[in-house]
Formats: C-alpha cells, structure tokens, sequence
C-alpha cells in the first residue's frame, strides 16, 4: 500500500486519498483465498480446438494463461461435436444455436480453426466463437515459420484477449479515484481504460464515463477518472467494462 501512497503524494491530499486506500486494502484482505479473482463476468471458459495443431494449441493455451483471463481447456475437433446437433460455427450461426453449442460444449467462447504444415512453413485460420451472446470474430490468418510456432502462437493468444473486454465492478469511489473489484489475477493492467455504466442490465444503462487504470495489485486496482459525464457521478455497484479493439461481430 506504501507504494500506492507514495505514487499520489506529489498529486494528491495523501490523508484525502486515506479512506479509499485503506477500502482498497480492506477489500483484499477480507477476501477469502478461494475467491479473491471472483468477478461478475466469470473467466471465460474458452475451448481450443485447432485441427492439425496439437503442439501449436497447447502454445496458445500457455499464452491464453499468462493473461489471467481465460479458463482455458483443451478440445479436439469440436466442429464433429456439434455436427451431431446440426450446429456450424460459421459466419451464419445464429443466437439460439450458440446457446445450444455452449450447453453440448460447456464452454463460454470456441477457438476454432485449423493449423497446417506448408514445407516448413506454419498456416494458422481460425475464428473465435463467442457462445453466450452469438458473437465472433472476423477470421485470422497467421503465417511464419514452424520454428516461430510460439511467437504466433502469442500473436493468437493476444487476438483472443483484445477481442474480450473484462468486466467487473466499482467497489470503491473518492473523489475522481476508483477502487475496482479486480487486479492482476484477472487480467487487469495499469494504463487500461474502462467504461462506468449505471443499471448495466438495462436495455439502455446510463454511460458514467471512464477511468484509466493506475495502480494493480493482484486482486483489486485503482483507477483515475478521465471522462467525467455531467450529472452522473460513479457509484459503487457501477458496471466497468474494458475497452478492447471490438473484434468481436453481431451475428
């Protein structure tokens, strides 16, 4: 905590910052161990199933694992799976068959696709799935040499994390600084930029502006607001969801 203060201390009215950095330092330690990385939008449970790639998947798995955002499983080919309930996850896949897909799979989002051997050169395609809302992503076409397997493999891992926003919760607000209900374990980073909504579940919830991330710790961050929205100030219970690069496509 000694470290969050001292980052303040040339900014801020370091006894003005004291209750939201002892709420942060509360938040942690009364948390039990089992539950310290629980968020409202649960790890994605995402399956990988790359035909012709075995070694390469397993690359993807490690990489999909260091961001501390997926909960990450091993699939073969999954397409023969749904082939067995007349499911295709292609670009015409609608909402209701991808609800069905996640029941049969048990899994939140598919990295589908296939990885071939061309001479010495690695041709990777696939697609994410994204089984509870319908979404996917636009096709992703990677090629390298078979002796770069893990820096595509990393470029793979990192397409999937930028195409998933994580979401969570205010637990916390002084003044302009917010306390999140997340950190490091869940994949959350310092420079970040997060969206505040009101009423989240609402067809319409009320945009509350955003915040940048400035301080993380395994299992909560602050953030500093920087888009403050007239009349709205955030709350705790405020939604927070990511800012990610949008590669995910309505159906």
């Amino acid at each position: 905590m000694r470290a969050i203060a001292d980052k303040y201390t040339g900014k801020y009215d370091v006894p003005k910052l004291l209750p939201l950095l002892l709420t942060f330092a509360f938040a942690v330690a009364t948390l039990p161990l089992d539950a310290r990385a629980a968020t409202v939008d649960a790890k994605p449970r995402i399956a990988i199933s790359l035909a012709g790639g075995a070694q390469f998947a397993r690359a993807v798995q490690k990489h999909l694992l260091d961001t501390h955002r997926f909960d990450v499983v091993m699939q073969g080919d999954i397409g023969e799976l749904l082939a067995e309930r007349h499911i295709k996850l292609d670009d015409s896949i609608s909402v209701q068959d991808s609800l069905r897909a996640r029941a049969a799979t048990n899994v939140d989002m598919v990295l589908d696709g296939r990885a071939k051997d061309m001479s010495g050169n690695l041709r990777i395609t696939s697609r994410l799935f994204d089984l509870r809302t319908g979404e996917y992503s636009r096709d992703l076409a990677l090629m390298g040499d078979d002796k770069d397997l893990d820096t595509l493999a990393g470029q793979l891992a990192n397409f999937v994390r930028q195409s998933v926003p994580i979401r969570c919760l205010v637990r916390a607000v002084n003044d302009d600084q917010i306390v999140m209900d997340l950190g490091a374990m869940d994949g959350v980073t310092a420079g970040s930029v997060y969206r505040i909504y009101r009423d989240a579940h609402d067809v319409q919830p009320v945009y509350a502006g955003t915040i940048q991330v400035t301080s993380v710790q395994p299992f909560a961050a602050v953030g500093e607001q920087d888009d403050v929205v007239k009349g709205v100030t955030p709350q705790v219970g405020d939604a927070l969801v990511e800012e990610t690069s949008g590669l995910l496509l309505n159906p």
